[in-house]
């Protein structure tokens, strides 16, 4: 009784709630309380709260993604630059939370991949891809097309898009450093046969 108990809490289902870990309600939580503060930030943010003028622009002087981020939005250039800007200042409580879920999964600092080739596509590959289709984006495509119009003018885009974009940077950060120890550490673990 007690085993078929302590099977059914570890078995894991993405679509049943029950099954969740504690951190899943957090993260769905912190996903939810971060669009709501992108819905609810006016498009003229800067030129009404004056105030956060300089913080925004010390965020964006050394973070290349909310400057580009600002560069790409169009008319809502301000609300965007803002609201990355105070989002990648909360960022750390996700990533300290993804760290910890890292840790977790693999309390000995290794880390597995399915062959080498995925490992050097997870080590060049990804970050390449991120970097090229992020700057080969054209300056203002806001205004230029549908999907540009969605993702950073749209309240409904923005408030879905913008938090993803700062939060899946972060985290695909810290588990591409995790995969480098692992690597450097000799605890990279090949699963396949390639």
């Amino acid at each position: 009784m007690s085993e078929s108990t302590e099977i059914a809490k570890t078995a894991y289902d993405p679509w049943n709630p029950a099954t969740w870990p504690k951190e899943h309600f957090f993260w769905w939580a912190f996903y939810f309380a971060s669009m709501a503060f992108v819905w609810l930030t006016p498009l003229d943010v800067l030129d009404r709260y004056p105030q956060f003028v300089p913080f925004t622009d010390f965020m964006a002087s050394w973070n290349m993604q909310i400057r580009r981020l600002g560069e790409i939005s169009g008319p809502a250039n301000q609300a965007n630059r803002f609201c990355s800007s105070v989002l990648w200042c909360v960022a750390p409580i996700a990533l300290i939370f993804h760290f910890r879920g890292m840790s977790q999964t693999y309390p000995d600092g290794s880390f597995s991949v399915k062959s080498s080739i995925s490992f050097f596509v997870g080590l060049f590959g990804l970050p390449l891809l991120c970097y090229f289709g992020y700057w080969s984006i054209p300056t203002d495509p806001a205004e230029g097309s549908r999907v540009g119009r969605v993702l950073f003018i749209g309240a409904v885009g923005r408030s879905v898009f913008i938090p993803i974009f700062i939060f899946s940077i972060g985290m695909f950060l810290v588990s591409w450093f995790w995969m480098i120890q692992a690597f450097f550490r000799g605890k990279l673990v090949i699963t396949g046969s390639k």
